[in-house]
C-alpha cells in the first residue's frame, strides 16, 4: 500500500496518450530553459484525471492574462497532496473548484485544443509535481520532482 501511495496514476489514460514528451530537466534541448514537468500528448477533449488524492488549491485561467507566463500556462489547476503540489497545465476546461477534495482518478478537466491554453501546436497536458506550494518570496513553486507513474 505504501509503495502505491508513492507512485502516481497516469493523469491521462495510457491508451489515450499519443506520446510522452519532455520530462523534468535542467535544460530543454531547443531552448536551454528548464522543464519542470512532463508533457503528456493526447487528443483535445481527452479527460485529465487526478494522479493522486488531495485538495484543489487553485484554478487559474491565464489564457487572457497580461502576464506572458500565465498565458503560456493557460488554464491550470493546482492540487495539494500533503506538502507537495500537483500541477495540471494547458486545460481546455477545469472540472474542479478551489477547496474541493479529490480522490485519485477523479476528473480534473480536459486537454485543450492546439494553440489554445498555452499548448502550442499539439494538444497536451503539462503535469508537474512540486516539493512545495508557490512562494511569493521565491516567485516560484518548490523544486520540481520527476513523477513516477504506475507501470501498466
Amino acid at each position: 500500500i505504501r509503495q502505491k501511495a508513492m507512485t502516481l496514476a497516469w493523469p491521462i489514460a495510457p491508451q489515450e496518450l499519443t506520446r510522452v514528451g519532455d520530462q523534468v530537466t535542467d535544460k530543454r534541448p531547443k531552448t536551454g530553459r528548464p522543464h519542470k514537468g512532463v508533457d503528456l500528448f493526447a487528443a483535445s477533449g481527452t479527460p485529465i484525471r487526478a494522479a493522486r488524492s488531495g485538495r484543489v488549491k487553485r484554478v487559474v485561467d491565464g489564457r487572457k492574462s497580461d502576464r506572458a507566463a500565465a498565458r503560456l500556462a493557460g488554464l491550470w489547476v493546482d492540487v495539494a497532496a500533503g506538502d507537495q503540489i500537483d500541477r495540471y497545465l494547458h486545460l481546455g476546461e477545469a472540472k474542479v473548484v478551489p477547496g474541493q477534495r479529490i480522490k485519485r482518478g477523479d476528473l480534473i478537466g480536459i486537454v485543450a485544443e492546439a494553440d489554445t491554453s498555452g499548448t502550442g501546436e499539439a494538444p497536451h497536458l503539462h503535469f508537474e509535481v512540486r516539493a512545495a506550494d508557490y512562494s511569493s518570496e521565491r516567485k516560484d513553486y518548490g523544486e520540481p520532482i520527476n513523477p513516477k507513474f504506475e507501470v501498466v
